[in-house]
């Protein structure tokens, strides 16, 4: 006898600043979901009065948009505040230069019918242009592990029930895109599941479509990003007693280093210029 399936409701939230296109590219995609238990997509605004009024107001005709206009910067604490408005039973948080594909909550939805034990689903961003994925994806379905961390989950892709993402504190909101530690509030938030031994699912479809940028010029983003490593790291350590964090930390350097190295046979200066502000900027987190 077949079970019941449940088809869980979803909320998505999108922090967005200084986009406008983009946003509504998303918004478009999303029109074209063939899902129909859409609760709400909330709009964390966090760019001046008026900016995103007129394509608000147009896809509220079509979409059930809750838009938020607020007086902070940083994506993690956009996350966190979007969620209090949530309903579905679901949370999902796209970045606002990304696109979603029409049959990513359908699949999600699959996964978490067909795996009782899961908390969290990731899937495959990636480049629609340069048909490559942003990260160096895994291609066979697994549990997400310290070991595969980051080659399975990313934040933009994480779909994770409501309650647990309560139950586990939410996201820091001292990391993360817009704070002075500007990286990592992903893996800090997905290593606290597994300290729970909760189960995250993994598995290799795109569920998103995401610029990839691998060469942007400016080196003060890349040294925060190596600020948010070295807290992330010593955030673990202190707090958790959790030495993974500091491997990773350790693994990070250690291929900055190889790059680095292969970049000046190479001759190639923004490869060495990037690694650099990346080590000096884990080294400085983790003072």
């Amino acid at each position: 006898m077949d079970l019941k399936k449940n088809k869980y409701t979803f909320s998505i939230i999108i922090p967005t600043i200084n986009r406008k296109i983009e946003v509504q590219q998303l918004l478009e995609s999303i029109c074209k979901i063939n899902y129909e238990k859409i609760s709400e997509i909330i709009i964390i605004d966090q760019n001046k009065e008026n900016f995103l009024e007129e394509i608000v107001n147009k896809f509220k005709k079509i979409l059930p948009i809750v838009h938020k206009r607020v007086n902070f910067k940083g994506a993690a604490k956009a996350r966190n505040y979007g969620a209090e408005y949530a309903n579905g039973d679901i949370l999902v948080f796209p970045d606002d230069d990304s696109t979603i594909l029409e049959n990513t909550l359908t699949i999600v939805n699959d996964k978490f019918n067909e795996y009782s034990n899961i908390v969290a689903v990731f899937g495959k961003v990636s480049d629609y242009n340069e048909k490559v994925d942003i990260i160096n994806y895994l291609n066979k379905k697994t549990y997400v592990k310290f070991s595969n961390l980051y080659r399975t989950c990313i934040e933009c892709s994480f779909f994770i029930k409501k309650e647990m993402f309560y139950n586990i504190g939410k996201f820091d909101e001292n990391l993360g895109v817009g704070t002075y530690y500007g990286s990592e509030e992903g893996a800090d938030i997905f290593c606290r599941l597994l300290y729970q031994k909760e189960k995250m699912l993994y598995i290799p479809e795109t569920f998103f479509y995401h610029p990839n940028k691998k060469r942007e010029e400016n080196m003060d983003k890349y040294y925060s990003y190596g600020l948010g490593t070295g807290k992330f790291a010593k955030k673990h350590l202190k707090e958790y007693k959790k030495v993974i964090p500091f491997i990773y930390w350790i693994l990070k350097n250690v291929k900055s280093i190889l790059l680095i190295i292969g970049a000046e046979i190479k001759k190639d200066n923004y490869i060495v210029e990037r690694n650099i502000s990346l080590i000096k900027g884990r080294r400085n987190g983790l003072k």
